[in-house]
Protein backbone atom coordinates (compact mmCIF):
# COMPACT_ATOMS: atom_id res chain seq x y z
CA UNK A 1 0.00 0.00 0.00
CA UNK A 2 2.79 2.41 0.94
CA UNK A 3 4.63 1.62 -2.28
CA UNK A 4 1.52 2.42 -4.32
CA UNK A 5 1.07 5.75 -2.51
CA UNK A 6 4.73 6.55 -3.16
CA UNK A 7 4.31 5.88 -6.89
CA UNK A 8 1.21 8.08 -7.00
CA UNK A 9 2.95 10.94 -5.19
CA UNK A 10 6.02 10.72 -7.44
CA UNK A 11 3.79 10.62 -10.52
CA UNK A 12 1.87 13.69 -9.38
CA UNK A 13 5.10 15.58 -8.67
CA UNK A 14 6.52 14.72 -12.11
CA UNK A 15 3.26 15.75 -13.76
CA UNK A 16 3.24 19.06 -11.89
CA UNK A 17 6.88 19.78 -12.72
CA UNK A 18 6.28 19.12 -16.41
CA UNK A 19 3.17 21.28 -16.34
CA UNK A 20 5.06 24.07 -14.59
CA UNK A 21 7.82 23.84 -17.20
CA UNK A 22 5.30 24.19 -20.01
CA UNK A 23 3.55 27.17 -18.42
CA UNK A 24 6.61 29.15 -17.35
CA UNK A 25 4.83 32.48 -17.82
CA UNK A 26 2.30 31.82 -15.07
CA UNK A 27 3.37 32.25 -11.47
CA UNK A 28 1.79 29.08 -10.11
CA UNK A 29 2.91 26.91 -7.24
CA UNK A 30 1.63 23.53 -6.10
CA UNK A 31 2.12 22.62 -2.44
CA UNK A 32 1.93 18.87 -1.77
CA UNK A 33 1.19 17.85 1.84
CA UNK A 34 1.67 14.16 2.62
CA UNK A 35 -0.85 14.20 5.44
CA UNK A 36 -3.65 16.23 6.98
CA UNK A 37 -3.48 19.82 5.70
CA UNK A 38 -5.18 21.10 8.86
CA UNK A 39 -2.42 19.64 11.02
CA UNK A 40 0.39 21.05 8.89
CA UNK A 41 0.78 24.68 9.99
CA UNK A 42 4.21 24.93 8.35
CA UNK A 43 2.82 23.97 4.94
CA UNK A 44 -0.12 26.34 5.44
CA UNK A 45 2.36 29.12 6.21
CA UNK A 46 4.40 28.29 3.10
CA UNK A 47 1.27 28.39 0.92
CA UNK A 48 0.15 31.69 2.47
CA UNK A 49 3.59 33.26 2.08
CA UNK A 50 3.75 32.28 -1.59
CA UNK A 51 0.26 33.68 -2.17
CA UNK A 52 1.25 36.95 -0.47
CA UNK A 53 4.12 37.49 -2.92
CA UNK A 54 1.89 36.97 -5.95
CA UNK A 55 1.91 33.25 -6.70
CA UNK A 56 -1.24 31.34 -7.52
CA UNK A 57 -1.17 28.48 -4.97
CA UNK A 58 -2.82 25.07 -5.23
CA UNK A 59 -2.58 22.81 -2.16
CA UNK A 60 -2.78 19.00 -2.41
CA UNK A 61 -3.31 16.95 0.72
CA UNK A 62 -5.79 15.14 2.93
CA UNK A 63 -8.71 16.74 4.75
CA UNK A 64 -8.91 16.07 8.48
CA UNK A 65 -11.76 14.42 10.30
Amino acid sequence: MLQMITYIVVGVIIFLLLRLRLSHKAKRVHVVVLGDVGRSPRMQFHALSLANVGFQVCVFGYLGN
